[in-house]
């Protein structure tokens, strides 16, 4: 039970909170704390996300402290849970109360532009302040939003603590007392307004009162974005008008300095992704851009007014013919000529295109479904002997278009008698080779299995096959295997002789060496002699331990330097916290000048 645990400041990130307590009482080393504080020693130090908060919880006894309360006052979860869905949020608390990962990849911040924060952020301002008025210092939890540059008080840009990589480890926190023999360098001012305005906002989402607001619906920037009347038709938005408006109210240093430049020739743009139905995670500081441009956009500059049109059926035989009834249409956007074209199909069955061509100022129109309506009257005529040019204008098309329907249906009657005549063939193909598969069957007539296949597939696999039966495996034989591991395992120890091999020499080691490591591992049972000499000769992290303070005596003894416990168990590079009953008898041993035989494989 932790009873003098330090009580956080306000709006005070977790992370400084255990690096403070780091800084007060530092005996034993930091994975000693980490053990005390949330009964493991494998706890990372993450400035957003902290995880075992249950278990730090349950171990602090000054009261005060519930993994709710921690969560939403001292962590960023507040800043991302108005953009997670319930589902997800609940997965990403149960992490962090327990001792799981992932937390950055469910929240969408691996995929995301603004990487999660290695080393805290600090106002050098703040901290002179907290100084003065407090005695000590604090990092703040405004100031670890990756996306917020400035400090909100003193509107001055963060600076960045940098710490040499031999001295980085993920398990220590940095206590907040390192800013004071950190470089002094002036802040720089922030001068723009809507950088502090949008900052501002980011900051807000800290507050509970707006961080549990979530809109679910999949389509919610893009109704109010065609709200502002950004319309192209009826459906679409206009998203060069849209990105025209976008850079004319944010600059492209608000833009670069919130990561979110805009390029409508990109595909993949964020903005278009974000006007669209949601198929990805977007961060925080865009949902803010996108919200901030809506607010502040003056509706009266861009709405139109979008009236509802008619189009009338072209089918000459339809009652309906050349009638305004047709208000449904499909629209799309045609990529060579970025031209709209509408589909218009009436319930005749008659469908045609339709698009306005801007160099000749005309409307252009494109059949293309005549319908089983036309089709009729066609057959019809044909039927009475009327002539092909007669009939053309009848159903008001060309006559090239009448002569390709009559050879189509030509065509179609031949194909039918040509498919009868290829089905027998087949049959007897059978009949011929009773006893060939399918497949066999297909290696003799590739052509004629094409031809029936893409036709009528369904009917070739509903004939009788001959099923035939798979070949029968070829059975391993396991007693020459473990055989031939076992020589080979050997054969590798020798190899670990010759070459002064001193580490441990454990299982996976030994048959990793001989390339069969997935074998081994998967049928182990079924290689006794390769699994009972393994286990005999591998060793144990204690017996490696012990070698070591063997070599660490005859080392000593050779330099003719005295040997005690503590210079033997530095030279052996074993801390105290390793020593085991079997350990402290083996150096008491090997202090009293006593001989050991150690379990060395290499003598196996």
């Amino acid at each position: 039970m932790i009873v003098n645990f330090p009580k956080p400041y306000d709006d005070e990130i977790f992370y400084s909170v255990v690096a403070r307590y780091f800084e007060y009482y530092r005996v034993g080393g930091h994975k000693k704390i980490l053990k005390a504080l949330f009964l493991s020693d494998t706890i990372s130090a993450t400035l957003d996300f902290p995880s075992g908060l249950k278990d730090f919880c349950c171990n602090i006894k000054n009261g005060g402290f519930s993994e709710e309360y921690i969560i939403n006052n001292h962590t960023l979860f507040p800043y991302y849970s108005r953009f997670i869905d319930s589902k997800k949020k609940t997965r990403i608390l149960d992490s962090m109360n327990n001792k799981s990962g992932n937390i950055h990849t469910r929240v969408g911040i691996n995929a995301g532009v603004f990487s999660p924060l290695q080393l805290p952020r600090f106002c050098r301002k703040c901290y002179n302040e907290d100084i003065k008025s407090l005695g000590e210092s604090y990092f703040r939890r405004a100031h670890q939003i990756p996306s917020v540059p400035i400090c909100l008080k003193h509107n001055v840009f963060l600076e960045k603590l940098y710490i040499g990589v031999n001295f980085l480890n993920k398990h220590y926190f940095i206590p907040p007392s390192v800013i004071e023999n950190y470089p002094k360098l002036e802040a720089s001012i922030n001068d723009n307004k809507l950088v502090k305005e949008i900052s501002q906002r980011a900051c807000n989402l800290l507050k509970l009162e707006t961080a549990h607001i979530f809109n679910n619906q999949a389509y919610l920037y893009n109704r109010k974005i065609k709200e502002l009347g950004f319309l192209k038709n009826q459906k679409s938005i206009d998203l060069a008008s849209l990105y025209e408006a976008f850079e004319n109210h944010f600059s492209p240093q608000v833009l670069l300095t919130f990561k979110s430049q805009v390029d409508i020739n990109d595909p993949s743009c964020w903005l278009k992704s974000i006007v669209r139905k949601h198929r990805k995670s977007f961060d925080p500081i865009r949902h803010i851009l996108i919200e901030n441009f809506v607010l502040s956009f003056n509706n009266k500059s861009v709405t139109t007014k979008v009236k509802s049109k008619k189009w009338p059926c072209l089918n000459p035989v339809c009652e309906h013919y050349n009638k305004k009834v047709i208000s449904k249409y499909k629209s799309s956007i045609d990529k060579k000529t970025n031209r709209e074209i509408k589909y218009i199909e009436c319930s005749c069955g008659y469908g045609y295109t339709e698009s306005y061509l801007e160099n000749k100022g005309v409307t252009f129109r494109r059949v293309k479904i005549y319908g089983n309506l036309w089709e009729e009257k066609l057959n019809l005529c044909i039927s009475k002997g009327i002539s092909i040019r007669k009939t053309a204008q009848i159903l008001n098309c060309d006559s090239k278009t009448i002569k390709l329907f009559l050879d189509k249906k030509c065509s179609n009657s031949k194909i039918s008698i040509t498919m009868i005549e290829k089905k027998k063939q087949w049959l007897n193909l059978i009949k011929q080779n009773s006893k060939m598969s399918i497949t066999e069957l297909r290696k003799l007539n590739p052509a004629l299995y094409s031809f029936i296949y893409h036709r009528d597939s369904n009917w070739l696999t509903k004939q009788k096959y001959p099923i035939n039966k798979p070949q029968p495996k070829l059975r391993i034989d396991w007693g020459k295997r473990d055989s031939d591991f076992l020589l080979q395992i050997k054969e590798s120890i020798n190899y670990l002789k010759i070459t002064g091999y001193n580490k441990r020499k454990n299982k996976t080691l030994l048959i990793s060496l001989i390339g069969k490591q997935a074998i081994i591992e998967k049928n182990y049972s079924k290689l006794p002699l390769t699994a009972s000499f393994l286990e005999k000769v591998t060793e144990s992290k204690e017996d490696y331990r012990i070698r070591r303070l063997k070599s660490a005596q005859m080392k000593l003894i050779k330099n003719n330097i005295d040997v005690n416990r503590w210079r033997l168990l530095r030279e052996a590079r074993i801390r105290e916290d390793y020593l085991t009953s079997k350990i402290e008898k083996v150096v008491e041993d090997l202090l009293n000048g006593k001989e050991l035989k150690d379990k060395n494989l290499l003598s196996a």
